[in-house]
């Protein structure tokens, strides 16, 4: 796990394509005996470049890559926009764990939906206070653009940083799974 990065992205969309921007990329990784969390985060849309390098220089420090839904949706939108900045990246070649085919693999029916919230809250027993909805997002980084008040967007460094842990708890519980099929059951 040392050499493992945890990632997850706040983006301006749901949909992707290249209109979506990553406006924060969430990076979580074992540093010595504790977990770090790095947030990077666009303060304007000048700065994407810049957060882009920055990502590559912590990218390449790791060997594999963990993501919620990532395969899909993080990995492919940080790769467009590296390549729509001319930025090199390794994300396509980093070996990547995707958690959420294994969740639906094993936890499908057993909650109401395998999104990351929900297995956080019911199977790891993880809770949030004051969070937001994802959908909420891009509108609080669209209104944070216009008006500089960075009161309602610390909320979403509190999503995002809440979003890697529970991808951290959720590689414990997967692979508790792997060792002991009985620890598949769903908490009641």
């Amino acid at each position: 796990l040392h050499r493992t990065l945890f990632l997850d992205t706040e983006t301006t969309g749901l949909t992707g394509g290249t209109g979506t921007v990553a406006f924060m990329v969430g990076l979580g990784f074992f540093h010595g005996e504790g977990f770090a969390v790095h947030q990077l985060f666009m303060r304007d849309y000048s700065e994407e470049r810049a957060m882009l390098f920055l990502l590559q220089e912590l990218l390449n420090r790791f060997e594999y890559l963990v993501t919620f839904n990532g395969r899909y949706y993080d990995v492919p939108l940080l790769e467009t926009r590296c390549i729509l900045s001319r930025v090199d990246t390794k994300l396509s070649t980093m070996a990547h764990f995707d958690l959420l085919p294994p969740s639906r693999k094993i936890w499908k029916g057993a909650y109401e939906n395998c999104r990351l919230v929900t297995l956080e809250s019911k199977l790891l027993g993880m809770g949030r206070e004051d969070d937001i909805p994802s959908e909420w997002i891009p509108h609080l980084y669209f209104e944070y653009i216009q008006s500089r008040d960075a009161r309602k967007i610390c909320r979403v460094f509190y999503h995002n940083r809440m979003d890697i842990l529970a991808m951290v708890g959720l590689v414990g519980r997967i692979h508790l799974v792997y060792h002991d099929p009985v620890a598949a059951r769903p908490r009641k």
